[in-house]
């Protein structure tokens, strides 16, 4: 006699972190890790597994795919760091204003040089996890 056994997935039952919650719902919509990177364009699954495992985490766009793909709200996978910087360029110049500061005098105070703070600033690049510590133990972001 033949004897199947299956289970309920509980979003409970498995954590709350982003690599949790992205094992639920690949679950859920019963796809394999190879089958969800090809859909979120990741040439391999272990990029998804990497990231169930808690061994990386997902870049902004790859956390808007990943919900997108499964009809959920675009900021559904992302950590601290992802949505603390996002519109971080009007953030660093909020704070520059409001504590009536150039940017020598910002970067003079953060160590951080003038082209990387100018470059988020005005947008052309994100800060990096690093450089969102240190900005997090300056109160800036």
């Amino acid at each position: 006699m033949n004897i199947l056994t299956t289970y309920k997935i509980n979003m409970f039952d498995f954590g709350k972190t982003i690599g949790d919650k992205l094992k639920f719902h690949r679950l859920k919509n019963d796809l394999t890790q190879d089958k969800l990177a090809e859909i979120v364009g990741f040439s391999k699954g272990s990029c998804i597994k990497d990231i169930e495992l808690g061994r990386k985490l997902p870049g902004r766009e790859i956390s808007q795919k990943l919900a997108l793909h499964f009809n959920l709200d675009t900021k559904y996978f992302y950590d601290t760091y992802l949505e603390e910087t996002n519109n971080s360029s009007e953030k660093l110049l909020n704070y520059r204003k409001q504590n009536n500061l150039s940017i020598k005098e910002v970067c003079n105070l953060t160590n951080i040089s003038i082209t990387a703070w100018c470059s988020w600033e005005n947008g052309s690049n994100n800060v990096s996890r690093d450089k969102y510590k240190l900005l997090k133990e300056y109160n800036i972001l």
